[in-house]
């Protein structure tokens, strides 16, 4: 939505044309503008209703980050690199972590919470209870899995258990959200396959639940895969990759690639790229229209 679609009346009510000409939005706003030319080059703008914060988009672009922390391995030098990749791309509208660590013995909350609580994004799921539970070497048990962080409101979500592989002690899921983002429902999976060549039947499985479901998601995560493409068959009606359009390395200490975007085919890369010295993982950065 471009600026020219923003209808504002005089004193403190205004009308807002909604995302995809779905209808109005009228919000409190103790303010005379909400937006100057050229505001149509902003990405959206933000305000505090009686409902809490919304966020409103000008266009029809979305920015998706998707990082494996690794869980807490030198987390004391490695949090302030994270902060601060994730504050200089402080526009992108939902965030996914894969192995997120929820550990008593170092903190309250989970690697997840700890990075919002800074981050400030409104809306956040987790699940941090099915896909592995260890004892660290002090005895202390701790828990890891997904997490999603988004500017807009996540309306529902589930968790699906895949089928284990007999080589792979920990359960591994798909977190599913659908998010609305102004009328429009994102349907966004995060995942994290099994370190083994089940990676693959566990990504032709979770696609064949999808098929059968009739739906298609926005699929990412740490897919445990190196050369996705060479399992086309398994997405390629469907799905586009984001390594076909941009050949990136996501794992540099073997100078491959296991972290992916799969989006229908309705949706289009407009840019994809990676970020280093975060994790043991790069961060994958997409801007999907």
């Amino acid at each position: 939505m471009y600026a020219e679609n923003l209808y504002v009346k005089n004193g403190t009510d205004y009308l807002v044309y909604y995302f995809y000409e779905t209808g109005y939005l009228k919000v409190s706003f103790n303010s005379k503008l909400i937006a100057r030319a050229p505001s149509f080059q902003l990405k959206y703008f933000c305000l505090n209703t009686s409902e809490g914060q919304r966020y409103f988009c000008y266009n029809n672009k979305m920015k998706i980050i998707s990082l494996n922390l690794c869980g807490y391995k030198n987390w004391d030098i490695r949090r302030q690199f994270i902060i601060s990749f994730l504050n200089n791309n402080a526009d992108s509208d939902i965030v996914l972590f894969q192995e997120v660590r929820f550990d008593h013995s170092i903190g309250e909350n989970s690697e997840s919470t700890f990075i919002n609580n800074l981050l400030k994004y409104p809306y956040s799921y987790s699940s941090t209870s099915i896909s592995r539970f260890y004892r660290s070497s002090g005895g202390q048990p701790y828990k890891e899995g997904l997490s999603i962080l988004s500017k807009f409101p996540i309306v529902s979500s589930e968790e699906i258990i895949l089928t284990q592989a007999p080589d792979d002690k920990h359960t591994r899921f798909m977190l599913n959200v659908d998010i609305n983002m102004n009328g429009e429902i994102i349907k966004i999976t995060n995942i994290h396959l099994s370190n083994n060549t089940h990676s693959c039947e566990q990504l032709k499985e979770l696609l064949d639940i999808f098929n059968e479901r009739k739906e298609n998601r926005i699929i990412a995560g740490d897919f445990n895969i190196f050369q996705l493409g060479d399992f086309s068959s398994l997405y390629d009606k469907k799905y586009k990759n984001s390594f076909d359009f941009e050949n990136y390395i996501s794992f540099p200490s073997e100078n491959q690639t296991l972290d992916y975007f799969l989006i229908p085919g309705d949706y289009h890369f407009e840019s994809v790229e990676t970020v280093g010295y975060v994790s043991g993982h790069n961060a994958l950065i997409v801007e999907l229209s």
